[in-house]
C-alpha cells in the first residue's frame, strides 16, 4: 500500500531533491511566447535552474550547493 500524502509532505526539488523550505518555492525569471509555446525559466530556492515549455519539464541544471 501506497503512503497518504498530506499537506506536511515536503516538496522536493525536482533536479537535486532538496527539500524546499517554508514561502516561495520557486521564483520566475522570464517567460516568452515562442513557436513551440509558452517558455519559462524559473529558479529554485536551493539555486537550481528549470525550463519549462507548456508547463512540463523541459531542462534543469544544478544549483552550485546541489553539486554533490
Amino acid at each position: 500500500m501506497l503512503p497518504e500524502l498530506t499537506d506536511a509532505t515536503p516538496e522536493l526539488c525536482p533536479v537535486c531533491a532538496t527539500v524546499l523550505g517554508d514561502g516561495a518555492a520557486w521564483i520566475l525569471l522570464s517567460r516568452h511566447l515562442t513557436s513551440k509555446g509558452e517558455i519559462e525559466y524559473c529558479l529554485s530556492t536551493c539555486g537550481c535552474l528549470v525550463v519549462l515549455l507548456n508547463g512540463a519539464l523541459f531542462k534543469a541544471a544544478p544549483g552550485r550547493s546541489a553539486v554533490h
